[in-house]
């Protein structure tokens, strides 16, 4: 277990002045920025009360164990099952009626490289982790942490491993949408679908957390659910000692003899936290765009850390689809090769087969700048090898009826010309002609020479009217960003030294996600991966 210095961090090396001078500084400086979210206080419970940065030490502690984990979803879960297994006493704090959060919400999907799995069920066997690392060193835009990267790319086959051992089964798996500016070479089949045929009538993001569940407790984890965390109790000789939370109407302290772990979850559902730290996040809490995870997501941890000082780490964009696309979610076989996207100026603005967290990216820059909904426009083309037209097969994938019906529904938009379009969506008939002129030109040569768009099997002309239109919308499963956190899940300050026994894990955490989401199953291998190692490396510490 390393620092940044290369050695374990010891209690006595934490400068009593500087602990205290960069909890004061978060205090005062980001904690004010956000006040907003930070959770009243009784102040006639002495065991809560906020004092300054910290919160007061009781005189008595109501729970304890060696380790507290705050959330549980996968990556508190993770966590819960790590440490527990090690030998640790674990307590789970959850803020919702049940475990699971977000993750629970989600398709299971999981990226990970050189995997058994991978071999027999995918058509990238000779993958490497270190494909993967670059991959996601080259989505990330420079905005990730390498070190982070690494570890993560190299230890997520071992999480596969382990979900197996829990009873998960992964037969089926598939590649990613494209990025036009990564290689080609270091793109692979890595998203592992979960499952777990003993809980096989729910859906997979809970089958996921039931099994993470089912793991933690028989590790020997307990579990509690319906406590908030507020405020973490801070010695400022030892670091962090344990957790102030609120239990009904009563406000309890929970005691950790050798750590806490952040594993709270984002801040997507917190407006003052997506005001002061996300545009992208705050566009997603307006209509038409749809919020989809837990409502529990509402940056308390983050803010918990903050206010001991920690920095942070990966405060930009979201995990967001493009509705009702979502890009080349639907594989090879849903694309349609006649689709656009344009913007209120009538133009193209991304390549329409990337991946759905980068084309959200730029629908969120054209809506911010233009305040004018995007469009994804198609024809009516005969479908190659196909009965039926593009639109028919479209209309069928996304409704699940005929163009028709989807215009009557009011989920599309239809104009017998481009010119009637444009007057559809409310955009300048010649400039959409345009944009629809210079796309059939560039691709009779076979290539998209604008924004890159790939596959030359779904490059096609729009020249058959009539033409029909749905608006993007962005759907969002939560905000990027969290507590800074070095390469053993230690949550760091704002002078770079980790903060004696706190750890953050999951989407609580940050620096590893870089400004739009690469890819489905990156969120969850990060829950499973820093919730592991946050447990791991909790439960050996020294009793505090």
């Amino acid at each position: 277990m390393e620092t940044r210095n290369g050695r374990i961090s010891n209690e006595a090396e934490l400068s009593r002045r500087a602990f205290l001078t960069a909890a004061t500084m978060a205090s005062v400086g980001v904690v004010g920025a956000i006040s907003g979210c930070s959770p009243k206080t009784d102040s006639s419970t002495s065991q809560g009360a906020a004092t300054g940065a910290f919160a007061t030490l009781p005189s008595s502690w109501d729970k304890e164990a060696d380790v507290v984990v705050l959330g549980g979803g996968a990556a508190g879960l993770s966590a819960a099952i790590q440490a527990a297994t090690d030998g640790a006493s674990v307590i789970v704090l959850e803020k919702a009626p049940s475990t699971g959060g977000t993750s629970a919400l989600s398709a299971a999907v999981i990226h990970a490289a050189d995997t058994p799995q991978q071999k027999e069920f995918s058509n990238s066997k000779n993958d490497t982790t270190e494909k993967f690392e670059q991959w996601l060193l080259a989505c990330g835009e420079g905005m990730v942490d390498p070190v982070l990267i690494k570890d993560y790319a190299a230890h997520a086959k071992d999480h596969i491993a382990e979900l197996v051992e829990l009873g998960a089964e992964f037969n089926h798996l598939y590649a990613p949408s494209p990025v036009p500016y990564v290689s080609q070479d270091l793109m692979a089949e890595r998203i592992h679908y979960f499952s777990n045929p003993k809980f096989k009538d729910i859906n997979g993001g809970a089958q996921l957390t039931e099994t993470l569940r089912e793991g933690a407790e028989a590790a020997g984890a307990k579990i509690e659910c319906e406590i908030t965390a507020e405020h973490l109790f801070v010695d400022v000789e030892k670091g962090v000692v344990g957790v102030s939370a609120k239990q009904g109407s009563s406000t309890i302290a929970v005691k950790a003899k050798k750590g806490v772990i952040i594993a709270t979850s984002s801040y997507d559902h917190n407006e003052d936290m997506c005001r002061a730290f996300n545009p992208q996040g705050l566009w997603d809490l307006s209509l038409p765009q749809m919020l989809a995870s837990a409502q529990t997501n509402t940056g308390d941890g983050i803010r918990m850390g903050i206010e001991v000082g920690a920095d942070l780490a990966g405060f930009i964009g979201s995990l967001d689809m493009s509705m009702p696309l979502m890009s080349g979610a639907m594989g090879s076989e849903g694309m349609p090769q006649n689709v656009l996207f344009v913007n209120g100026n009538a133009q193209r603005f991304v390549a329409e087969d990337s991946t759905y967290g980068y084309i959200s990216r730029a629908y969120f820059q054209q809506e911010s700048q233009l305040q004018h909904p995007c469009y994804v426009i198609v024809d009516s083309s005969p479908t190659p090898g196909m009965d039926g037209s593009e639109t028919t097969r479209f209309a069928s994938l996304l409704f699940g009826s005929t163009p028709e019906e989807a215009v009557s529904s009011g989920q599309w938009l239809k104009g017998e010309t481009i010119e009637d379009l444009a007057a559809a969506i409310e955009v300048n008939p010649d400039a959409l002609k345009a944009t629809v002129d210079r796309w059939n030109t560039a691709i009779a040569t076979g290539a998209d020479v604008d924004y890159g768009r790939r596959d030359a099997a779904f490059l096609g002309p729009l020249s058959t009217g009539p033409y029909y239109a749905a608006r993007l919308t962005s759907f969002s499963l939560g905000t990027n960003g969290g507590l800074k956190i070095n390469v053993e899940a230690q949550v760091i300050d704002v002078n770079g030294d980790p903060i004696p026994h706190l750890y953050a894990a999951g989407l609580a955490s940050g620096g590893w996600i870089g400004p739009y989401y690469p890819s489905s199953g990156i969120a969850l291998m990060g829950c499973l991966h820093w919730g592991r190692k946050a447990g791991k490396n909790a439960a050996a510490e020294q009793v505090g």
